[in-house]
């Protein structure tokens, strides 16, 4: 009997064993998300099994959601997708902790300014009125996903200036500081990466993002946030409960 199948006599059906082993190769990064796994003839030869062995367990891993394949190029490690949902008045870093990823961000510019009138405007201030803005790369799993640029009133924007922007949970400071969220206004469309954007976020320049854009109120009836992010398509989806 050769070790393909007595081993498939030990322990069951030989391509859920084979299936198992990638899962956890990509559990434990060995191969990475958006990286090519090993070709079947590769993959043949580690595991010393047939070639309708690795194609029953890389299809199960692709039914799955953890592989892709890609005519002519090879079988790849999906890259992990957010699913936001619209249900919940939640932070980027919250949301993504939520999902069992790892948030992380990176200041690209800040500071107090006094010519932004369009982003005056949706935070109901005066003309001469400053306003904080904090420009940032947002990371899951140190991948960029999103350009986020977020306006402040000058009082709250004071109170963030105390902590580090490049780890700071806005929400969290805020509820720590008495200030409670009470809803916010989102607009969502799609909007093509310009070349700045194309470049923080490692895409092509022109590739379609998804733009979120919002509009915060506290319990008291004050704006106190006007955001607008923008997320890389192949990795942010948002999800909403219809009922009727």
């Amino acid at each position: 009997m050769d070790r393909e199948a007595t081993l498939k006599k030990q322990n069951g059906a030989l391509y859920k064993q084979i299936k198992e082993r990638l899962e956890q190769e990509i559990r434990d990064r060995r191969w990475k998300p958006g990286e090519s796994i090993p070709t079947e003839p590769e993959l043949m030869e580690l595991y010393q099994v047939s070639r309708t062995t690795i194609r029953q367990a890389v299809s199960l891993l692709e039914q799955e959601g953890l592989l892709e394949r890609h005519q002519g190029r090879g079988t790849f490690v999906c890259r992990p997708k957010m699913l936001e949902s619209l249900a919940n008045l939640r932070g980027f870093a919250e949301e993504v902790a939520r999902k069992g990823y790892h948030p992380s961000s990176k200041v690209m510019d800040w500071g107090i300014k006094d010519t932004l009138f369009f982003e005056k405007g949706k935070l109901n201030l005066d003309k001469n009125d400053q306003i904080l803005l904090v420009e940032r790369i947002r990371f899951m799993d140190e991948v960029p996903v999103a350009v986020e640029r977020t306006c402040w009133p000058e009082d709250i924007g004071a109170i963030f200036q105390k902590y580090d922007l490049n780890v700071i949970n806005f929400y969290e400071i805020l509820e720590k500081n008495g200030i409670y969220l009470k809803k916010s206004r989102e607009i969502i469309g799609a909007v093509n990466a310009s070349i700045y954007e194309a470049e923080l976020l490692g895409v092509e320049y022109g590739m379609a993002l998804l733009e979120m854009s919002r509009t915060t109120t506290d319990v008291n009836g004050r704006v106190i946030e006007y955001a607008r992010t923008r997320y890389r398509s192949d990795y942010y989806n948002y999800e909403i409960e219809l009922n009727r």
